[in-house]
């Protein structure tokens, strides 16, 4: 079986209690993971 990662089910629950905070933080990690993805081919 493959690797099982409990971050989605946990960002849906986060949208349910609180949707401008959790949008926010969703924004930032995919920011932050654009800009860190070009760094692993320099």
């Amino acid at each position: 079986m493959g690797n099982i990662r409990p971050e989605p089910a946990f960002g849906l629950e986060r949208f349910d209690q609180n949707r401008v905070e959790a949008a926010g933080d969703f924004r930032y990690e995919t920011l932050k993971g654009i800009d860190e993805s070009p760094r692993q081919f320099f």
